[in-house]
């Protein structure tokens, strides 16, 4: 008679939280809660923020994500004046979105008083509370005066 064993189910990281154990990081093979938490620390990757730590991590679903744990956040940032966003949180004066937002969003246009052709592919938000760098913002239409719209 030969005995069945159950196997510890294998999960991924959320996008951002980072580990030295490259199967567990979003888009790997995946790796199980006791690898995950086998001393190596988390680490945030670019344009995220935090002080993530394997602690309480669970895997409930085979192929998941690992949930229970503290990941990484993504930083937020606003777009620069002239520049205008549907995206919740985007604009500038806004409390400030994440790239993913920005770019789950309408393409960008420009406000009274701004021209060009703004566009959202490449935007990236370097520091948290910042302004979206990487894209293409709209410019003030009168470069010789401010707030002209």
């Amino acid at each position: 008679t030969s005995a069945t064993f159950c196997t510890e189910n294998s999960c991924t990281l959320p996008k951002g939280t980072v580990s030295a154990r490259s199967g567990c990081n979003n888009g790997g093979s995946g790796c199980t809660v006791t690898a995950l938490g086998g001393g190596q620390p988390l680490f945030c990757d670019v344009h995220y923020r935090g002080s993530p730590a394997a602690l309480n991590a669970a895997c409930a679903t085979d192929g998941g994500t690992f949930t229970g744990a503290t990941f990484c956040t993504e930083n937020t940032c606003t777009l620069p004046v002239g520049t205008s966003s549907d995206g919740a949180g985007c604009n500038n004066g806004d409390s400030g979105c994440g790239a993913t937002v920005l770019k789950g969003a309408s393409e960008l246009s420009c406000m009274a008083g701004y021209g060009g052709s703004p566009a959202k592919l490449q935007a990236t938000c370097d520091t948290h509370g910042g302004t979206f760098t990487s894209a293409t913002f709209c410019t003030d239409v009168n470069e010789c005066a401010t707030n002209n719209g």
